[in-house]
């Protein structure tokens, strides 16, 4: 426990300067930008705009964790190293594989954190402020309270499916649960079987009735039949009713699985989401295998005497790592690749390259 303790202060130590490194990065480079962007507006203010920079930190460090974390351990391996201490535990009978574990609980702290924020924080900062900067384009003061992400609204002709169902509607109030002048078409081997007029269709005590309309049969002899009030058996839910399009990033991790599978249902290409909803998994996963990765790294350099290249290879590795996890995205986002390979392969070539490497580490 105290060499844990010992080695897990080293690794936040070196944490935290390379996050105060990655910090000041993102406040020279997307803060500057900002600024030239928005100072512009006479409704920007001081305020608006280091709220706005401060809502958008926290998603450029998680981006850049897998890189920071494995910058990290390269620094801290290599400071260990330069002192003699790694020899002199190894020399005390500490096997390099119980170091190794060390690093690896002390990032699995670092990747739970990423796991949490990435669900339940990140979706909100980057709701926030992608509504400040339109607020802020607008001329309008960037304070103002921020909407809910389906927010109410009442659309017109606006075009549905549920399975087999093919709904138009001249308005929708989704508050309410209520569409206005329907028309329903039923398809079987795409040949209508039904189609339904209704003066209006209300959800109400978890099912959907149709109100003051009539229904027509297709088959051999058409049919036609009024109706004051009808059940209409749909899975149709209140938030099909606003075709507001959110961005991947404003989801949380339900909230994409849910969003995927009503496009899914739809008829609409779902794979943005359901890549996201991957990501959110395997990025963690990615993250603690830049420690492994980096691990051996810093051992072998060192023991060759190259510190200062042990750190540059540190900072290409991890650009090499940012890289091809966004290349494997690319892929997975143009259906070149299934979501899955495309959020999974870039963990399993990490975490292959670094078994490599510690079965070729002499302990």
């Amino acid at each position: 426990m105290i060499l844990f303790r010992y080695l897990a202060g080293h690794f936040f130590r070196s944490f935290a300067t390379i996050v105060v490194f990655f910090a000041g990065l993102f406040l020279l480079l997307d803060g500057a930008e900002q600024m030239r962007r928005f100072a512009r507006y006479s409704s920007t203010s001081w305020p608006d705009l280091l709220l706005l920079i401060g809502l958008r930190l926290p998603d450029f460090i998680l981006r850049f964790l897998p890189p920071i974390l494995l910058l990290a351990t390269l620094l801290a391996v290599t400071r260990l190293s330069h002192n003699n201490e790694i020899t002199a535990m190894r020399a005390g009978g500490i096997p390099l594989r119980r170091i190794l574990l060390s690093f690896l609980i002390a990032g699995g702290v670092v990747t739970l954190s990423q796991g949490l924020l990435l669900n339940h924080v990140i979706p909100v900062t980057a709701l926030v402020s992608s509504q400040m900067m339109e607020r802020m384009k607008q001329g309008q003061s960037a304070m103002q309270p921020v909407g809910e992400l389906f927010s109410t609204s009442h659309d017109r002709d606006l075009w549905l499916r549920d399975r087999d169902w093919i709904i138009h509607a001249e308005q929708a109030v989704a508050q309410q649960g209520v569409l206005f002048d329907v028309m329903i078409f039923q398809f079987d081997n795409d040949l209508l079987r039904t189609r339904i007029d209704a003066r209006k269709a209300e959800f109400r005590d978890g099912s959907w009735s149709l109100v003051d309309g009539t229904s027509y049969q297709f088959g051999a002899v058409m049919k036609a039949q009024k109706f004051t009030a009808m059940p209409w058996q749909s899975q149709l839910d209140m938030a099909q009713l606003n075709r507001s399009t959110p961005a991947p990033a404003h989801l949380s991790f339900s909230q994409l699985r849910r969003y995927a599978d009503r496009l899914q249902r739809e008829g609409y290409d779902a794979v943005l989401y359901q890549l996201a909803r991957q990501r959110r998994m395997a990025d963690p996963v990615t993250t603690l295998a830049s420690v492994l990765l980096a691990f051996p790294f810093a051992v072998r350099l060192h023991r060759m005497g190259k510190v200062r290249r042990s750190l540059a290879t540190g900072v290409a590795v991890g650009f090499v790592l940012y890289i091809i996890v966004d290349l494997f995205n690319s892929f997975g986002e143009h259906h070149r690749l299934t979501p899955e390979l495309a959020a999974w392969s870039p963990v399993a070539m990490f975490t292959g390259f670094a078994a490599f490497l510690l079965l070729h580490l002499e302990d």
